[in-house]
């Protein structure tokens, strides 16, 4: 079987252009779960050739351990010869992943049926051109194919390989008027000298080698990654995390350098020993990279980081590991069981924190959501500029870890930044 993205063959760059890019035609990117990359595939690579050979386009795929950043999906780039054909190509593409469940899901979990999540990644000027002056054509779109139309502000690349993610929701059906509306706005760029640069870009990225200890560490993930890997050095970035409490014997070792390392460490020691495997370096060291991390539970935690740390280790107290290991071990079986993604946590902060809080390319959450296993996303609130959603999804333990480590990362800027703007609570 052809591997979907092979990023020595000629064309394909990771984030950078072509040195002699072939001609591109016309292509939309997309974003889709591992679940739903994989039933795209198919058994031996069948249904991606299928759809190729029916609809005349070129389907590529990034692959499982190559994810977008600041997401857990993988890229899907859909080439053809005209607008028509990469409709045709995307719309048959969507009616493969909704023939099991009905929908479409984008990598959420709380689709209405017949429903669909759909993420696009077109150039930013396509991205300007959708929204239109005053906001004018994003309104137009909504109207027209009664969805929900949504623009993240967060812009990946430079210079013309610069791009921007497209998320629609509402029926399925309506993809259909949806999708030569976007269509139309990136065809415009078709003829650009860059846009060719553009399709054989690719973001998505590999992950990189690390070292850690601790039981965990031991155990494969269900999505591939191996928490004795880690994401170590991402950046030139490295970080260590020791355990020093002798009460959180099981919280040594664990995640790296967080994000100084990139999670360079992996996932190791237990919850105070109640967790078995628990959440490494205690997320004391845990996000040692934020650089030193968040100085709780478990150890100091050492890493360069692009925000320093101010913790030392002061959460990992008795009171307050008894609290986390007691609220714990009173969840309910449904609540605590792995497979239930339903929870969903809200927080508000100030808009100017955004950027800081996502990170170079996207390292920042992308980080936090790999190694919680949770997903992470970035709201506009309607009528107030002045703050942005971040939104948590995922197990209850998962985003509970989740916001620990985004409400961490945020201290860390905010003492860096200052406190213009301020941040908002929970909701």
């Amino acid at each position: 079987m052809k591997r979907p993205f092979e990023y020595g063959t000629p064309g394909f760059t990771m984030g950078g252009p072509a040195k002699a890019p072939r001609s591109a035609g016309m292509a939309i990117k997309m974003l889709v779960a591992p679940k739903e990359a994989s039933t795209l595939i198919g058994k031996g690579g069948m249904t991606q050739k299928q759809i190729a050979e029916t609809t005349g386009c070129k389907i590529h795929l990034s692959g499982i351990n190559e994810l977008y950043p600041g997401t857990q999906m993988q890229e899907v780039h859909v080439r053809g010869d005209g607008a028509e054909v990469v409709a045709n190509g995307v719309l048959q593409l969507l009616t493969k992943l909704a023939e099991e469940t009905g929908k479409v899901l984008g990598g959420e979990w709380d689709v209405e049926e017949g429903g669909a999540r759909v993420h696009f990644i077109v150039p930013t000027q396509a991205a300007r051109a959708i929204i239109g002056k005053g906001g004018e054509n994003i309104k137009a779109l909504r109207q027209a194919c009664q969805m929900k139309v949504h623009v993240e502000d967060t812009v990946l690349g430079h210079g013309d390989l610069a791009e921007q993610v497209i998320s629609l929701a509402g029926p399925l059906l309506n993809m259909h008027n949806a999708l030569p509306m976007i269509l139309e706005k990136v065809a415009e760029l078709a003829v650009q000298p860059f846009f060719g640069n553009w399709v054989f870009s690719c973001l998505s990225a590999p992950k990189g080698g690390g070292k850690g200890k601790g039981d965990f560490g031991k155990m494969a993930l269900d999505n591939g990654f191996k928490g004795g890997g880690g994401y170590g050095g991402y950046d030139g970035f490295k970080g260590k995390s020791k355990g020093k409490d002798p009460m959180a014997m099981g919280m040594g070792g664990g995640m790296g350098g967080g994000m100084g390392g990139c999670m360079g460490g992996g996932m190791g020691g237990s919850m105070g020993g109640s967790m078995g495997g628990g959440m490494g370096g205690g997320m004391g060291g845990g996000m040692g990279g934020m650089g030193g991390g968040m100085g709780g539970m478990g150890g100091a935690g050492k890493g360069k980081s692009d925000y320093p740390s101010h913790g030392k280790g002061a959460a990992a107290t008795q009171e307050n590991i008894d609290m986390l290991s007691h609220a714990m071990s009173a969840m309910p079986p449904s609540l605590a069981n792995a497979t239930d993604r339903s929870q969903v946590l809200q927080l508000n902060i100030a808009a100017g924190y955004v950027s800081a809080l996502i990170g170079k390319a996207g390292m920042g959450t992308k980080q936090i959501a790999i190694n919680t296993d949770t997903k992470i996303m970035i709201r506009e609130i309607e009528g107030n500029p002045n703050e942005k959603t971040v939104v948590i999804k995922g197990n209850a333990v998962n985003v509970a870890s989740a916001y620990l480590h985004v409400a961490s990362r945020m201290s860390n800027i905010m003492q860096t930044v200052g406190p213009d703007g301020g941040a908002g609570g929970l909701s």
